[in-house]
């Protein structure tokens, strides 16, 4: 129990932290990503400003920009008539380019119908292509953005590493001070359990005295309501201990759990069969639909208990005359284990609360014979997940499901 709610406790935390980080670090890289665009739309409207050649609508350079970044800018520019042909090229501002790279380049990006700006990689490095109109066609402008690019590269890299080593250090951290965090969690539940456990075995002694006592009146006075009421009280009682001391055991010891390959069509099949003979005297009809020979890795005995905990269930809260339906099926790489009931009170009823530990819907045990209290399926769900799996619950059509995927 210690061990799992400390990697519980870390778990939560390190999700958060990733969460956290995660999100700082698409920030960072998403205000590197505009500054960086900022940069080419500086440098493309300096370039077309210097160009006398183009179009008056092309947007001036607000500000007086440094000199040293005009002349640092390395580009080369290709015009274009209107049918896309190359007119003139001009290469003088680049010396990593020739003509017939201008040109090839050209012909594969800078002539198609998007019109925004663009990092295009070459073999030395990467350009950065705007496409302006002109008067009389269009003026392609090919940044060099080599170095600008490339230090964004080094900043995710640098963004990426810094998140990891900040990630592993905090899971040191935590791994280190979640075993001072968690004690009095741990110490706290253990008590708990270990008084429950204590309560139960102390509840044993003064029930059993009862039941004795009861039964010496009923044969020395005869039978009559309130011993038939005391005793019924007693088994409901007996019950209760024997569930909360199945459930604190459970909880305490999570390393019961054996696992085989099990045949499920069997152990559903023999539960249906023990439960249809209890349905039946009450006026209700128990059907089956399990697919044969399913066969999962899991523990027998808990896989069962769940089984019979549904059924259980199931028959308690049906409908008179209703029908409970239990199916077994493969659904891609899980299996499917599904118990329905007709339950027309159930509109309106919290179902997220159904496996809360003594929890009770107000409108689901309005008569006697729906006895119980509240932990059948708080146990199932305890049980399901040692066993790895997940348990729902949902209503439709007058019908609650239980469904198990395992």
């Amino acid at each position: 129990m210690y061990k799992k709610i400390r990697k519980k406790f870390i778990k939560v935390l390190m999700a958060a932290f990733l969460i956290i980080m995660f999100f700082l670090m698409l920030g960072l890289d998403l205000s590197y990503i505009v500054r960086l665009y900022q940069t080419f739309d500086t440098r493309f409207n300096i370039i077309l400003s210097i160009e006398q050649t183009i179009s008056a609508e092309t947007r001036p350079v607000s500000g007086n920009y440094n000199l040293d970044l005009k002349n640092e800018i390395r580009y080369f520019t290709v015009t274009l008539d209107e049918a896309g042909n190359i007119v003139r090229t001009d290469m003088s501002h680049v010396s990593s380019a020739d003509e017939q790279e201008a040109e090839y380049l050209t012909e594969k990006w800078g002539t198609g119908s998007d019109r925004f700006d663009r990092i295009i990689p070459y073999d030395e490095g990467f350009y950065c292509l705007r496409i302006v109109r002109t008067d009389t066609g269009w003026f392609d402008v090919w940044l060099e953005v080599t170095s600008l690019v490339e230090n964004v590269h080094y900043m995710f890299i640098i963004t990426f590493g810094a998140m990891i080593l900040i990630d592993i250090l905090i899971f040191v951290f935590l791994w280190m001070y979640s075993k001072r965090a968690v004690a009095p969690i741990v110490e706290s539940m253990s008590k708990q359990k270990q008084f429950i456990t204590n309560a139960g075995h102390e509840l044993k002694t003064p029930l059993a005295v009862i039941s004795a006592n009861t039964e010496v009146l009923e044969m020395t006075y005869g039978e009559n309501e309130w011993t038939t009421s005391t005793m019924h009280q007693v088994k409901r009682l007996s019950a209760l201990v024997a569930n909360l001391i199945q459930m604190a055991r459970m909880e305490e010891d999570t390393d019961v759990v054996t696992l085989q390959d099990v045949p499920v069509s069997d152990v559903v099949e023999d539960a249906a069969s023990s439960f249809r003979t209890v349905a039946e005297n009450q006026g209700k009809r128990l059907e089956t639909d399990i697919t044969k020979d399913v066969v999962i890795h899991t523990d027998k005995a808990m896989y069962t208990e769940i089984v019979n905990i549904l059924l259980d269930n199931a028959v308690k809260y049906c409908d008179d005359g209703g029908c409970i339906r239990i199916e077994l099926a493969k659904e891609k790489k899980r299996t499917c284990l599904a118990v329905s009931n007709d339950f027309r009170e159930g509109e309106g009823v919290d179902y997220n609360r159904f496996f809360e530990r003594f929890y009770r819907a107000d409108t689901a045990h309005t008569s006697s014979r729906k006895s119980g209290y509240g932990i059948g399926l708080s146990m199932a769900q305890s049980i399901a997940g040692m066993l790895k799996a997940e348990i729902k619950v949902d209503y439709k059509d007058s019908r609650i499901c239980f469904r198990v995927y395992l």
